[in-house]
């Protein structure tokens, strides 16, 4: 809910909270959070979180890719964004 609001703070605090309290790994939630930062332009947050996912989820997903093109598409980095 916060997150459609654009009420970026309280979704990220919102989302940690589940993420730390989920039984299993949250990587939906881990995607919300990088999705978040990356509308924010916090691109090596992000990134950070992004690591994250890679760790649990070792194959290519394509949240990953997408939010990973996001990222280079917005800093200009379209070689980048088109080799994702």
């Amino acid at each position: 809910a916060y997150m459609a609001k654009n009420e970026d703070k309280k979704a990220i605090e919102s989302l940690e909270r589940a993420i730390e309290q989920a039984v299993d790994e949250d990587t939906l939630g881990f995607f919300a959070v990088a999705e978040i930062l990356a509308r924010n332009e916090r691109y090596d947050e992000a990134r950070k979180v992004l690591n994250k996912i890679k760790r649990h989820e070792p194959w290519v997903s394509t949240n990953r890719m997408y939010i990973s093109g996001v990222i280079a598409d917005r800093q200009g980095k379209y070689t980048l964004s088109e080799s994702l």
